[in-house]
């Protein structure tokens, strides 16, 4: 069902008046063609599709109170579900989607998805079929079963899944696995990644005990004798830490900080907000910081780079994993990520972003035998690896492994920062469209990302209006700090100065004021 839909939308592009160029290509394939038709021929349906009913009924059976959730990866997958449950008596189903709209299946606002969850959670829907959106960030009730219509090869995201029961009492999960598929080894490598992820929190609990020992009385919160007065707990932000000195406790040195004014202490975190943008940039990075997505953030470059001195900011990031600059931002693929983003598709969509994001994109490709593993034409990992330098003009690097991509991070932050180092030339893009000209100069500004100059240009309308802005006018825009809004005015503002060397005399150069 979700490939002939797919099939469909497919040909509905290619035929529509001004459609994709792609979807064309695609369907002038013959090996496309002969996939549609035999998708046409095939009458049946995968065989989960009969299991999730199977299961959702024999769940009921046992509890008609029950409440269940089926993850599905693709929309139409989740709409094939929603269908075939009901017509199944005592299931009330309803789909849960993203707000997204994707050609004519409509998204759900905010407000449609909390009012579904508020009726699933009353009883009015017992069974919510649900894709991705419904892993985290939304308060959905504990439920008695969830069901994966397929494995996911992410153990953060097989974990958020599997917490969605078991919060009041005991839950199920059933994962559905097509033996002899990708499904095999999704599985296998969720379960792979989380054993590694409770090793290495073993580890960090054992480290910890051994070089850690907790003065109570540091925390201000001391076992109360049996005749002592009552002690009023301390507020949260002033806890009474002792004057600033040295103890020593069981052979181990213990360092206790005294409260200085404006100082943030370990109980004010409660109330901070995540990493900030920092004035006059981008983000909140340095020299010596810098912000990794979150998902990267288990990763053994993390530690590399840890160990290396770096402070590391971790922040869930729309565009690449590591961000070293407000212009720089480096996306790091593992060989097996890499053909598998070839496969689904993602990796142009990156590349896309990657280059809208930053100033200076980066790719760094991990691992060996690019050729070797996935079982991928390497004509199709060649053209991959040329679009991406070709079209995108984003530079791939290659690293042998986590500690040897830590090292290249470290040397692309090095030259980031340092005080010297060649001034590049842009580009000029030729006759491309007016808007991406204009993007073109408002880039050419100091400071300004391709993301920053998108904002200028749609806050003030053209390139000339950019340009005559003032500075306290240019900070308005989100990203534009003082710091970047005074270079912007200072180079626009300055009188011209070209440096020449005479011709006679062979004469040193001088500054000619234009």
């Amino acid at each position: 069902y979700a490939l002939r839909e797919y099939f469909a939308r497919l040909d509905s592009e290619a035929h529509a008046r001004g459609g994709g160029k792609a979807a064309k290509v695609l369907l002038a394939d013959e090996r496309v063609r002969m996939a549609i038709r035999l998708t046409d021929q095939e009458q049946g349906e995968h065989p989960k599709l009969q299991k999730v009913i199977q299961v959702v009924k024999g769940e009921l059976r046992k509890n008609p109170a029950s409440r269940i959730i089926v993850f599905t990866h693709y929309r139409d997958t989740s709409e094939m579900v929603s269908s075939a449950l009901t017509t199944e008596e005592g299931v009330r189903p309803v789909r849960f989607v993203g707000q997204a709209s994707r050609g004519e299946d409509k998204g759900m606002t905010q407000r449609l998805q909390v009012e579904t969850i508020g009726k699933f959670e009353a009883g009015e829907y017992n069974v919510l079929v649900a894709t991705s959106v419904a892993e985290e960030g939304l308060d959905i009730p504990s439920t008695d079963l969830v069901v994966f219509y397929e494995p996911v090869p992410s153990e953060i995201r097989t974990i958020q899944r599997r917490g969605r029961t078991g919060r009041k009492h005991a839950g199920r999960v059933v994962i559905l696995i097509t033996k002899g598929t990708r499904d095999t080894a999704y599985y296998w490598a969720s379960v792979h990644k989380e054993k590694s992820m409770h090793r290495e929190l073993r580890a960090l609990k054992a480290a910890l005990k051994e070089k850690i020992e907790v003065d109570q009385s540091l925390t201000g919160f001391e076992p109360q004798k049996e005749d002592a007065p009552e002690i009023e707990a301390p507020q949260v932000g002033t806890p009474p830490f002792r004057e600033k000195g040295t103890d020593t406790k069981g052979g181990i040195e213990i360092k206790t900080p005294s409260i200085i004014e404006g100082q943030t202490h370990i109980f004010d975190f409660s109330t901070k907000e995540g990493p900030k943008k920092a004035e006059g940039g981008e983000w909140d990075v340095g020299e010596e910081t810098i912000l990794v997505d979150t998902r990267e953030f288990n990763s053994a470059v993390v530690r590399e780079l840890s160990r290396m001195g770096y402070t590391i900011r971790s922040e869930l990031l729309d565009v690449g994993d590591y961000i070293l600059s407000d212009r720089l931002g480096v996306e790091r693929k593992t060989v097996e990520d890499f053909l598998a983003s070839i496969k689904d598709g993602r990796l142009f969509q990156q590349m896309g972003m990657m280059k809208r994001g930053f100033m200076r994109p980066v790719v760094i490709l991990e691992g060996e035998g690019l050729f070797e593993s996935g079982g991928m034409n390497p004509a199709s990992i060649y053209g991959a690896l040329a679009s991406i330098v070709a079209d995108y003009g984003i530079p791939i690097i290659h690293t042998k492994d986590a500690q040897e991509t830590a090292r290249m991070v470290s040397a692309i932050s090095k030259r980031e920062y340092a005080e010297s180092k060649p001034v590049p030339t842009r580009v000029d893009i030729g006759a491309g469209l007016i808007s991406e000209r204009q993007l073109f100069l408002v880039e050419g500004l100091p400071g300004v990302s391709a993301v920053l100059a998108r904002r200028l240009l749609d806050h003030f309308g053209s390139v000339r209006k950019v340009m005559n802005a003032a500075e306290e006018e240019l900070m308005e825009v989100k990203g534009v700090g003082k710091k970047i809004a005074a270079e912007i005015v200072r180079v626009l503002d300055e009188g011209y100065l070209r440096k020449i060397k005479r011709e006679r005399g062979g004469g040193s150069e001088e500054g000619v004021r234009g």
